[in-house]
């Protein structure tokens, strides 16, 4: 079954029924929703749409998009959250957005977009604006976080801390949730 090819970290809470029930209620209660039906009735509708593109500073962007589709000319980006958006950095999901935007603007050359995130916890629809990004930079930043990803090894940033989505397994980040130096 599925637990057998979940990582294995995720088996011990897709074994325990009183965590997987409520997901299976949030999946239901989505694939019941408008949005889930606009999602089905799009005709070109992609899920879990891998892609790889190379920016012109030779940086290959690779991910994969939850889904994707086209009407009337515009691209449709929706990535799904099982979590509670609120509780993690706007800017964590908006850059994720983004990283997609960017490879989706190479892809279909400039079409307009539409992006959000989709929580299925609460069966909403959050809007992700991106205008005034300017596509240049983000194209910049991506090949410069990718170069500095690439060399390594880097120290801890403490003054991120408050906002990383993994401090609370990190030992500097520990550190910082109950108030030591870290």
């Amino acid at each position: 079954g599925l637990g057998s090819v979940l990582p294995a970290e995720l088996r011990p809470v897709w074994a325990d029924s009183s965590r997987r029930s409520p997901l299976f209620e949030w999946l239901e209660r989505f694939a019941l929703s408008p949005l889930s039906e606009r999602i089905r009735e799009a005709r070109n509708a992609q899920r879990e749409v891998p892609f790889r593109i190379r920016l012109d500073s030779g940086t290959l962007m690779v991910g994969m998009i939850d889904v994707i589709w086209t009407e009337g000319g515009k691209v449709f980006i929706r990535d799904y959250k099982i979590g509670q958006i609120d509780s993690a950095p706007e800017v964590l999901y908006r850059s994720q957005l983004l990283f997609y935007a960017l490879a989706a603007g190479k892809h279909f050359r400039g079409s307009p977009l539409d992006l959000a995130l989709v929580s299925l916890k609460e069966t909403a629809e959050i809007p992700i604006d991106y205008s005034g990004i300017p596509w240049d930079g983000l194209e910049k930043d991506i090949a410069e976080a990718a170069r500095q990803g690439a060399a390594g090894p880097f120290g801890p940033s403490l003054s991120a801390c408050p906002s990383c989505p993994w401090r609370s397994e990190c030992l500097p980040g520990l550190g910082q949730i109950v108030g030591e130096d870290g």
